[in-house]
């Protein structure tokens, strides 16, 4: 079985130009993956496809992240407390002197995984105009 009963499978492929697939942990259950190793993970997954999909390939590589166990953000995510507002969060992502970029899912307006990886292409765009040489004013 799976590791988790809290997860899916996002495709990367169109952005990526290979097979790729993405597999997102949530919820308490996170604690308990990140327990197990690399290979128990991905054996675990892979066993998931194959009971879903004839054809299942074994992954070339993968990379197995623990959010949880991050010293910087120990598997957090930005929320609204409950009462108040949403920050306009297109103000959070805006760039300070073409100089500093802010990229995460603070910064989009989806707020997941998926605002997050959106996040980090609209830095590299915003990041790469910033490296164009701009007319200087009389």
């Amino acid at each position: 079985g799976c590791p988790s009963k809290n997860f899916y499978f996002l495709n990367l492929y169109n952005i990526t130009q290979q097979p790729t697939l993405l597999a997102v942990f949530s919820g308490h259950s996170t604690q308990d993956v990140e327990k197990e190793t690399d290979v128990e993970i991905v054996d675990k997954l892979m066993a998931y496809l194959n009971d879903q999909y004839e054809h299942a390939s074994v992954p070339k590589y993968s990379v197995v992240t623990r959010w949880g166990q991050d010293s910087f953000s120990r598997g957090t995510h930005s929320f609204v407390k409950p009462g108040k507002r949403m920050v306009n969060r297109s103000s959070i992502a805006k760039p300070i002197q073409d100089t500093i970029f802010f990229a995460g899912e603070a910064t989009s307006q989806h707020s997941s995984l998926s605002g997050a990886f959106s996040s980090a292409h609209r830095v590299a765009r915003e990041v790469t105009e910033s490296f164009k040489v701009k007319p200087q004013s009389s």
